[in-house]
């Protein structure tokens, strides 16, 4: 595992967007390609859902990766200031990767109870991640600036993590300017 956070935190900013967002696109154009896509998900729910599921793995376990990588640095440089929580960061990161994996292929779905299952708990997973794009910003920011900060000092970052197709240009070379300095 510590070779994966150190090729995350060393990584250039280009060899990130191409790794997550190549295997994202390689994703969706396989998808597009492989089933029409007004008729495969009423035809054959399961199979089209499972299929999704496992195209997109890869983009999913890079982007979470990354995540776990900066979030778990940062809060080695930040420590326990602010309170930041890092058990419900960590959960923050494995929940929304096994509900992506595990209820992926029940989206499509015409069981009303399954429906009603995914629900709540998809409500709950955007919670879990936006928590952990809360976590490494602030965490990013107080690394950087010192304790003393506001909400609107970490607020791009936080952006710059939710739209992170142009993020991971400006979050990385920040990632690699700290990790440069602890290594040295």
């Amino acid at each position: 595992m510590k070779k994966i956070t150190n090729f995350f935190l060393r990584a250039k900013h280009w060899q990130l967007f191409v790794l997550m967002w190549g295997t994202y696109f390689l994703g969706q154009v396989t998808i597009r390609s492989s089933f029409s896509i007004t008729t495969a998900p009423l035809e054959y729910p399961l199979k089209f859902g499972l299929f999704i599921a496992a195209v997109m793995l890869p983009f999913v376990l890079c982007f979470m990766a990354w995540l776990w990588s900066l979030g778990s640095f940062l809060f080695v440089i930040v420590g326990d200031r602010d309170k930041l929580n890092f058990r419900l960061f960590r959960f923050g990161i494995i929940f929304p990767t096994l509900y992506l994996l595990i209820v992926s292929p029940f989206l499509f779905s015409p069981n009303l109870f399954v429906r009603t299952v995914i629900f709540p708990t998809h409500f709950l997973m955007t919670f879990f991640l936006i928590y952990a794009f809360y976590f490494v910003s602030k965490s990013l920011v107080i690394a950087e600036k010192g304790p003393a900060i506001t909400f609107h000092d970490y607020l791009p970052s936080l952006f710059l993590l939710f739209v992170s197709i142009i993020g991971v240009w400006f979050i990385q070379p920040r990632i690699n300017r700290l990790y440069a300095r602890t290594v040295v």
